[in-house]
């Protein structure tokens, strides 16, 4: 369609364009989500054969899909790099859009880790690129960049040599439940099918040309084939000459010159304009259009929809915790499908857990206060991105051994005979819901580990026989070994039965004999949930500090971390830490037999107050709670190697002249 002559008229916003769903602000887009208008743009969009498919596996699966930027939210905000797109294809000074549903596509969790990382791109067709390079050679203008305007578009993937061990299968045009429902496809992927998609070639060849900014990245993604060679080659020279223009000064009629949003400074924007079909020319925006800006928030209505993050998270599994996971696990793949592509450490009890859950675990599982610690290897275990998404969506959990179950089952009132298991491995069920209805599972018969994110290649391509298939509600899955710790696999399992309706779903979607073990954890999980411990339980444990709101996270401790958490009278305290208020309750009780006495009374009690009796109950205290760490309570490897610098630096300040060179050792030795 370029050469063709475009009429303003052309370009008015339509009613449909003009409506608050679908407007372009004036400044980048600043939200933390796709807006529900954008995913909406995208569910919907003209020539979007994949419908609500996932572009590369071809699977649709509301409960857990992503929703990629071809141009990234990040780069949408860099707005020097803006105004060079602007600049080069033509486009109104302050209209491009990083939300603009052609720059989105719905992805697995799986592969947009790995197009993020830059492992794959897309190729469009030779005849889309001849069109722009044709107006480079001819030294074309920017208000002559092609107009390339139609419903979908086709492309190629191609991927790096560091998808050697990644697989993709594919979903084909038959029933999900078919022994042919999936086409498994490996490194170089040759003969995966052309890729039609409603995303813009513009975006597509920015994308790739990102990937393709340096000779020995071309050099890696060449594959022999003279056609997909010399269009890597193009891209390459398109994208160079997008972000590099010649300095030739923007003419255009308008004399709209919009305010820039600088992420850094805080300022705000005054206006916001239509999205004009694309891709949108050198025209005046209507001064008599006037829409209110983009939505900033996504809510999406019992489906767990994902993008690309401006940061990635920063609250991550301490570096030790996961070393130990590796270890016990004794490989680096994941525990579901066995393959070592786009890991990540899945806790079971999780993370963000809070007090009361703790304090409740604590006690019905016989342990000392303030002594569980969520980032214990037996908590944690290995899978791809994608079962970890589903996992944490509630769609499967792990079942012990039916007589594990019974053990906790029996004890489940009573915490001094909490159940004491054998060391790991322990063994497990694969339990789904209907939400893993259209979501196979391809395990890998043997896997070798991760392969390292150096970039090397010289790993063996994983082989299409590699798998075996197993489709919902997988009758034939193997029995699962692990090394995480029954009391927390129940915990999960209890977490997500908790409620009748996904109960219900998950004993639907498996074999009979379910429902009495469901009832079972179920009734496990709501005794432990349950507050049952008595008032001086607390205070019979491990004394316990308030942590503060930025807990290093890259730090394993031997003790929870709860955030913003209160503590009551009953907590011990460090003498010398602090005058506690003086106590209301009266010292003599009335009818009670007996009456605390508060610290101001001990104080006046105490005709000895001076600086070195004060030291000396401070290190008595010390050597007391040295000595009644529980050692079976906690994994003992996971103690801070610096514990005698933080308990240093505690004390700094407090001690007296004559005991400033005492080191913390020592005194507890």
């Amino acid at each position: 369609m370029s050469g063709e002559a475009y009429d303003e008229a052309d370009f008015q916003p339509s009613p449909e364009t003009a409506s608050a769903a679908d407007t372009t602000p004036s400044n980048r887009n600043y939200a933390d989500h796709v807006p529900d208008d954008a995913l909406k743009r995208v569910n919907e969009a003209p020539g979007n054969i994949t419908r609500l498919r996932r572009l590369i596996d071809n699977i649709e699966c509301r409960h857990v899909v992503d929703y990629a930027h071809v141009l990234s939210r990040a780069d949408g905000k860099k707005n020097e790099l803006m105004f060079n797109l602007e600049r080069s294809w033509g486009i109104q000074p302050g209209t491009l859009n990083s939300n603009s549903h052609r720059n989105i596509f719905r992805l697995s969790a799986k592969f947009h880790r790995l197009f993020d990382e830059g492992k794959w791109l897309l190729l469009p067709e030779m005849k889309i690129l001849d069109e722009y390079n044709q107006h480079y050679k001819s030294q074309g203008l920017p208000i002559d960049f092609p107009a390339v305007m139609h419903d979908s578009y086709k492309y190629t993937l191609v991927a790096h040599p560091d998808m050697k061990q990644v697989a993709i299968h594919r979903r084909t045009e038959v029933m999900i439940n078919s022994p042919s429902a999936f086409k498994t496809f490996v490194y170089p992927y040759e003969d995966f099918p052309t890729i039609i998609s409603h995303v813009h070639p513009r975006f597509v060849i920015f994308n790739s040309g990102q990937k393709l900014d340096k000779l020995l990245k071309i050099k890696a993604f060449l594959k022999g084939n003279a056609d997909v060679d010399k269009r890597l080659k193009d891209v390459a020279k398109i994208y160079d000459n997008w972000i590099k223009p010649d300095g030739t000064p923007l003419k255009s009629k308008s004399t709209f010159a919009p305010r820039r949003v600088q992420p850094d400074r805080g300022k705000t924007s005054i206006s916001s304009y239509a999205e004009l079909p694309e891709p949108p020319l050198l025209i005046p925006v209507p001064r008599n259009v006037c829409t209110p800006p983009r939505s900033v928030t996504s809510d999406t209505a019992g489906e767990v929809t994902h993008d690309t993050p401006e940061k990635r998270e920063q609250r991550q599994t301490p570096d030790k915790a996961k070393e130990k996971v590796v270890a016990a696990a004794g490989a680096e793949v994941c525990l579901i499908d066995n393959t070592n592509n786009v890991l990540e450490y899945a806790h079971l009890l999780p993370r963000k857990s809070d007090f009361a859950t703790l304090t409740n675990l604590e006690y019905s599982w016989n342990m000392k206060f303030g002594t569980l610690n969520v980032n214990t290897h037996q908590n944690i275990f290995l899978l791809t991105k994608n079962l970890h998404r589903l996992f944490d969506a509630n769609s499967w959990f792990l079942l012990p051994e039916e007589s594990i179950v019974d053990q906790y089952y029996a004890t489940r009132d009573d915490p001094k005979n909490f159940p004491v298991m054998a060391p790991p491995p322990y063994k497990y069920t694969l339990v789904v819901n209907s939400k893993m209805g259209a979501i196979p599972i391809h395990r890998q018969k043997s896997c070798k580990g991760k392969v390292k994110e150096t970039g090397t290649t010289d790993v063996d391509v994983v082989p299409a026989n590699a798998f075996e298939k197993h489709i919902f509600p997988f009758p034939g899955f193997p029995t699962i070994t692990s090394h995480v710790h029954p009391h927390f696999v129940l915990f999960n399992a209890g977490s997500k039965v908790a409620d009748a309706a996904p109960a219900i779903d998950y004993i639907d979607s498996n074999a009979p004999g379910l429902e009495s073990i469901v009832e079972k954890i179920d009734e496990i999980y709501t005794t432990w949930m349950t507050r049952r411990a008595p008032k001086e339980f607390d205070a019979a444990g491990l004394p316990y500090t308030p942590a503060n709101d930025d807990y290093p996270d890259d730090r394993t401790t031997s003790r929870r971390a709860p955030r913003s958490v209160k503590r009551t009278r009953g907590t011990t305290q460090l003498p010398g830490d602090g005058s506690p208020q003086p106590s209301k309750k009266p010292k003599s009780g009335g009818g009670q037999d007996c009456a605390w006495l508060d610290d101001a009374t001990l104080a006046e009690l105490d005709h000895d107050q001076s600086p070195k009796k004060a030291w000396a109950k401070k290190v008595a205290w010390i050597q007391a709670w040295v000595g009644r760490v529980p050692v079976d309570a906690m994994d003992v490897d996971e103690v801070p190697r610096d514990i005698d610098h933080d308990l240093a630096g505690k004390l700094a300040g407090q001690a007296p002249d004559y005991v400033a060179s005492i080191s913390i050792s020592e005194l507890s030795s």
